[in-house]
C-alpha cells in the first residue's frame, strides 16, 4: 500500500500557531493639543454674502504651548470653501496669504508670524469675514472648513460649517 502524503498541510500545522493571536497593531494618532470650534456651522444667507464666523482656539495640552500667529487674523489658518466639491475663486486677500497670485498679479508676501505663548487651557478668539477670503457669486450648499496645524501633536486640526447661499429673491419668499 502506497500513501500518498501532501507537504501543504504539514507545512499549514506548522504556521497556524505562530499566526494566531497576531492581530495588526493599530496606531491611534495623538490627541490634538488644539481644540477648533468654528461658529455658526450651519447658517442661511442670501447674495450677496457678508458672512462672519467665530473661530476659536483652545489650547488642550497640559503644558504652555507657542503658537506661531500673524499679525493678522486671516494668516493664523488656512481655508478651503467648496460648491458642489469645486474650489470656490479666492480673494485677493487669501491669494496673497498663500502665495497664489493670478497671472500678472504682483507677488505680495506673507504678514510676519511671531510666536506666543498660551497658557494651558488659554483661549484665541478670532473673526474670520468670508467675502474678505471668497468670491461668493452663486446660489448654493458651501463647505467652509477652516484648518490649523497643530505643531505639537503635527497633525492638522480642522472644523467646517455649512453655508446654504440663496438668490435675493429666494430669501425674500
Amino acid at each position: 500500500m502506497r500513501f500518498r502524503v501532501s507537504a501543504l498541510p504539514i507545512i499549514a500545522s506548522l504556521l497556524v500557531p505562530l499566526c494566531i493571536g497576531q492581530t495588526t497593531k493599530r496606531v491611534d494618532k495623538p490627541r490634538p493639543a488644539i481644540r477648533l470650534t468654528i461658529t455658526p456651522r450651519d447658517v442661511s444667507v442670501s447674495l450677496p454674502v457678508s458672512l462672519s464666523f467665530d473661530v476659536t482656539l483652545r489650547n488642550e495640552s497640559p503644558n504652555e504651548v507657542y503658537w506661531s500667529s500673524a499679525d493678522n487674523p486671516y494668516g493664523d489658518f488656512s481655508y478651503k470653501l467648496t460648491l458642489d466639491g469645486h474650489s470656490v475663486p479666492k480673494s485677493r486677500l487669501l491669494r496673497d496669504l498663500t502665495l497664489d497670485p493670478r497671472p500678472g498679479e504682483p507677488l505680495v508676501l506673507p504678514t510676519r508670524l511671531i510666536s506666543l505663548p498660551v497658557e494651558s487651557s488659554g483661549i484665541r478668539r478670532y473673526t474670520i469675514k468670508l467675502q474678505e477670503l471668497y468670491e461668493l457669486t452663486e446660489p448654493g450648499t458651501y463647505q467652509f472648513t477652516v484648518t490649523r496645524y497643530d505643531s505639537v501633536t503635527k497633525q492638522d486640526v480642522s472644523e467646517t460649517a455649512q453655508i446654504k447661499v440663496t438668490a435675493a429673491a429666494e430669501q425674500a419668499k
